[in-house]
Order: C-alpha cells, then structure tokens, then sequence
C-alpha cells in the first residue's frame, strides 16, 4: 500500500477505487483505505515494477470532480 494524500475533506464514504487506465494483467479497479493521518488513503498498488502515474476521482453529492495525481517508482 503507497500513501496517497487528496485534498478533498468531508468525504462521506471510508472508501474509494482507483483504476489504472494502462492495459495488463493487472488492470483493475485498485482498492484504498483511510490512511494515518486526515484527508490521506492507502491505495493498494498493481504488482508492476518501474514508474507509474496514479489517477483518483472524486465526485461529491453537489456533482463536482475532483482529480489528484501522484507518481511513483515500484521497486
């Protein structure tokens, strides 16, 4: 799990899905889960190794969207 830090407060759920839009055998929806500390979560990440660029939606009950965006390097 890799920490991932969205701006976004007042979240309603305790839980998102992230997916990866590259083709491979891992190309699913990824689940998170809270993190430590407030406005964080711990995305399970693909079992690949290399850099890969993480993509979160976030849409509330009004109707906006939100993105956050990170990159990692898998060893």
């Amino acid at each position: 799990m890799l920490p991932a830090e969205l701006a976004k407060a007042g979240v309603k759920k305790p839980w998102f899905i992230t997916e990866f839009g590259a083709q491979g055998e891992w190309d699913a929806p990824r689940d998170a889960q809270p993190g430590p500390t407030a406005n964080t979560w711990r995305v399970r990440m693909p079992a690949v190794r290399g850099a890969i660029k993480l993509y979160a939606l976030g849409k509330d009950t009004a109707g906006n969207l939100a993105v956050a965006t990170t990159s990692a390097a898998l060893p």
